[in-house]
């Protein structure tokens, strides 16, 4: 009786984009990829699409496997919500932080100063970054 009301629970349950089951994620892969499940499962690795027909018939869950193996050919999906259905499907892509121009003389400094192995380098690091910058900003920002 309890595996019916299992049964029963699990198949009125509709995918939403907040608790999609296990196939409608693959599925919504293989969509944004435009192909079909055959030739999305070689794209992606596997010799047979049956893989995710068994994930389709309710068989399998999404294996840490095969989620890395679509990560690793779209990397703007998340591998969270491939495996558990949390959060979004795609990944906000974001640009690295740019280096201030302290930052870069700084570090830039820093390094040649451990190399020549001298004394309190970071103070000396900074004290040329500060200088630097004030240069930099005398030229108006130009080189």
């Amino acid at each position: 009786m309890k595996n019916a009301q299992n049964n029963t629970a699990n198949s009125t349950r509709q995918p939403g984009p907040k608790n999609p089951d296990n196939w409608a994620r693959i599925e919504a892969v293989i969509n944004m990829a435009q192909m079909t499940t055959n030739a999305f499962a070689r794209h992606i690795g596997l010799p047979r699409g049956e893989n995710l027909y068994q994930i389709k018939r309710g068989n399998n869950g999404v294996s840490l496997d095969l989620a890395n193996r679509i990560v690793a050919k779209f990397s703007e999906v998340s591998k969270l919500w491939l495996l558990t259905g949390d959060g979004p499907m795609l990944i906000e892509k974001t640009e690295p932080a740019r280096l201030t121009p302290w930052a870069y003389f700084a570090g830039t400094a820093l390094h040649a100063l451990i190399a020549k192995d001298v004394d309190y380098p970071e103070k000396s690091a900074a004290h040329y970054a500060d200088r630097m910058v004030e240069l930099y900003a005398k030229r108006g920002g130009r080189q």
